[in-house]
């Protein structure tokens, strides 16, 4: 089963986790071939005509895997604290420039985080009461309707398991995946149901489940675009929904390739980041171009004039030698649809340490969230 862990747990698990994919694992025979690219700067930077600009550092002693800004000025970022594992959630009121500590004082394994408004805000729970043999499946979150000042825990006895990725549509109703793994024999099994809330968090109902939808080896759900639920399938596929539930499509993007992230530029061109490339397609997923190989996730997509796709990506290039799984990182830009790229300098780790969603002010600026050190990407 997945579940957002701090970023060094997710590097130290690389290396399996790439076997289990039946993936090429990194070659770490080759000391001293890479040694001067595996030199890296502490400084991030992306390819003109796009800038990089730290705008907050998160005074905390840990990492952070979520975050959502309400406005430019208003937002909240959700890490693990180091003993424990639980919750621990910052709050800015002035843009990134100050962040303070309003973390549920209730000891729970944090998921995801959502805030519907500056007030009413959610975090998502894993309950490892039992686990690994027998865990306890009641389904849980921790709300706020302070924006952070108090929390409680809040039940719903109808359903079992974890709540991730929670997300909002236009309208204000809720979508989250709920991850109930079943243990028998030894032997767990994982059954993945798109569920909804439309009361704001009070109940939610089942929504659409397949017997291959949804992805416990990736850190990305699905996306909301034009009324439209965009969600990851096992095995590179993408189940395309009706708010209300209703199945539009069924697309294959890759075999044996887990997605990291879905951008839909419109309901035929879709850009999709998976484990082994960045791949397009302009006729809703009927056939798919591979951008860029390596492990990548979508920082901004853009359609410009004349059909090309603008695109900054985050990337794996190669893996530096030694024991444990050091990613040699890029940020890529492209103004042509993937027929040519350009490159940042070489970064350790940066695909993996990204919060697993930027935040899209518009489509000249996003926020992104590495570690504890929130960027502003802007063309």
């Amino acid at each position: 089963m997945y579940r957002h862990l701090p970023s060094l747990s997710l590097l130290a698990s690389l290396t399996l986790f790439l076997f289990s994919c039946g993936l090429t694992p990194p070659d770490f025979d080759k000391s001293g071939e890479k040694d001067a690219v595996c030199n890296f700067s502490s400084v991030v930077d992306v390819p003109s005509p796009y800038e990089l600009t730290q705008v907050a550092l998160i005074d905390a002693d840990h990492d952070f895997f979520s975050f959502q800004m309400l406005n430019r000025q208003q937002g909240y970022a959700l890490g693990t604290t180091h003993v424990g594992g639980f919750a621990d959630v910052w709050k800015t009121e002035n843009g990134g420039i100050s962040w303070s500590n309003v973390s549920p004082q209730i000891s729970r394994h944090p998921i995801s985080l959502h805030f519907l408004d500056h007030e009413v805000g959610f975090v998502t729970t894993q309950n490892v009461t039992g686990c690994p043999d027998s865990c306890d499946a009641r389904t849980s979150l921790l709300k706020t309707t302070d924006g952070g000042a108090s929390w409680q825990e809040v039940f719903y006895p109808t359903l079992s398991g974890a709540l991730h990725h929670l997300q909002q549509d236009e309208k204000g109703n809720l979508y989250a995946n709920l991850f109930d793994v079943r243990v028998g024999n030894g032997v767990s099994e994982t059954n993945i149901t798109l569920v909804t809330s439309t009361d704001g968090g009070l109940t939610f109902d089942s929504l659409f489940t397949a017997p291959s939808y949804g992805s416990t080896h990736s850190p990305f759900s699905f996306t909301i675009a034009e009324d439209r639920i965009y969600a990851a399938g096992v095995e590179g596929q993408i189940f395309v929904l009706e708010t209300n539930g209703t199945l539009v499509d069924q697309v294959f993007v890759r075999a044996n390739s887990a997605i990291t992230g879905i951008q839909v530029l419109s309901s035929e061109r879709l850009v999709v980041g998976t484990i082994s490339g960045v791949l397009f397609s302009d006729d809703a997923g009927k056939s798919w171009k591979l951008l860029r190989e390596g492990w990548g996730k979508i920082l901004t997509a853009n359609s410009l004039e004349g059909g090309q796709v603008e695109a900054v990506i985050a990337i794996t290039n190669d893996y530096c030698p030694g024991d444990v799984a050091r990613s040699i990182d890029v940020l890529a830009y492209t103004n042509d649809t993937g027929a040519s790229w350009v490159d940042s300098s070489p970064a350790l780790n940066t695909v993996h340490a990204l919060a697993h969603k930027p935040h899209y002010f518009d489509e000249r600026e996003t926020w992104l969230l590495l570690q504890n050190k929130v960027f502003s990407l802007t063309k």
